[in-house]
């Protein structure tokens, strides 16, 4: 008897530990992902997507596609681009920036995937942009040392077209995005037109610009998603904006803040509000959604799981 009770003790204990150990995994999963979902749809749908037939059509200059990819959001743009360009059913030119993480066989992916695109690698781009920025020694030295700097200075110097558009690597399309393909269609769109943010992520505040700058910065300004043209990005205008006091303040909004200094001055709108930045689940009667890093696990466990339900795979193969 005494050895039964000791072993149901054991047991006791087996499964008392195996539940914390799994409540614990649970909750860091659910912290970290969302759900055990979005690790499905994460590792197993996501690279579906390769075997998908590729993008040719790419070629209308009536606007360019710029996006700046790595080695860990690669996939995420493809399902990005391959998604804008089913429901969109425009060909517009594309270009793609790699930045040094991406490896030799990801860039033949992208090649493989968008044919008639312009594949750019960064160590190549390197030497155009420094004889580029030569006569601009603070943007050059951002260019060099901050990672989205590219989005900047390579989209505007590599640009075929004079509207670029943004595109950023967490972006998934859903239906026909009739509002933005009206604006990037429309050659007489004279401003730049981006996504609203659900904050002002800036390095600098309106005061400061109106007080160094003498303008008004505009509020909640996204560079993920939108019309920009390439005369805005005007270089000796952000070699100013590169001497404003706070201007490094938060390294990853740097790129962002010179985007919106370089529109407020121009002039921009935003996109109407179906494609604002939004926390919340939910893409109901949404065109589009751009997954921003807090809420980059619902593109696996929202946005390619709406997708892949909608067999839309199926309907690009």
């Amino acid at each position: 008897m005494k050895a039964i009770k000791r072993i149901r003790s054991l047991i006791k204990g087996w499964k008392q530990n195996f539940d914390r150990r799994h409540k614990a995994i649970t909750k860091f999963y659910r912290k970290e992902y969302g759900h055990f979902s979005t690790v499905y749809y994460r590792d197993c749908v996501r690279w579906k997507i390769l075997k998908t037939s590729p993008v040719k059509e790419t070629e209308d200059r009536t606007c360019e596609l710029h996006a700046l990819t790595s080695t860990n959001d690669f996939i995420n743009l493809i399902w990005g681009l391959k998604s804008f360009y089913y429901f969109s059913r425009r060909q517009y030119a594309l270009c793609i920036h790699t930045d040094p993480s991406v490896t030799e066989d990801q860039k033949q992916l992208l090649e493989q995937h968008f044919p008639n695109a312009r594949i750019l690698d960064r160590q190549k781009s390197d030497e155009h942009i420094r004889n580029c920025l030569s006569n601009h020694p603070k943007c050059l030295n951002l260019r060099c040392k901050h990672p989205l700097a590219p989005k900047l200075f390579d989209f505007k110097f590599f640009a075929r077209s004079n509207r670029i558009v943004l595109f950023d690597s967490d972006l998934l399309f859903f239906d026909f995005p009739a509002q933005l393909v009206k604006i990037l269609d429309d050659q007489a769109y004279s401003q730049n037109c981006v996504n609203r943010d659900n904050g002002n992520f800036y390095t600098v505040d309106a005061e400061e610009v109106q007080e160094h700058l003498g303008f008004e910065l505009v509020p909640k300004f996204n560079s993920g998603l939108g019309l920009i043209h390439s005369e805005s990005i005007n270089i000796d205008s952000i070699e100013k904006f590169l001497n404003l006091p706070r201007i490094a303040s938060h390294f990853r909004r740097m790129e962002q803040t010179l985007f919106a200094l370089c529109s407020s001055y121009y002039g921009t709108r935003f996109l109407p509000s179906e494609y604002n930045i939004r926390l919340e689940p939910g893409i109901e009667g949404l065109p589009s959604r751009h997954y921003v890093t807090e809420i980059r696990y619902l593109m696996y466990c929202e946005g390619i799981k709406n997708l892949h339900q909608r067999k839309f795979l199926q309907s690009i193969a």
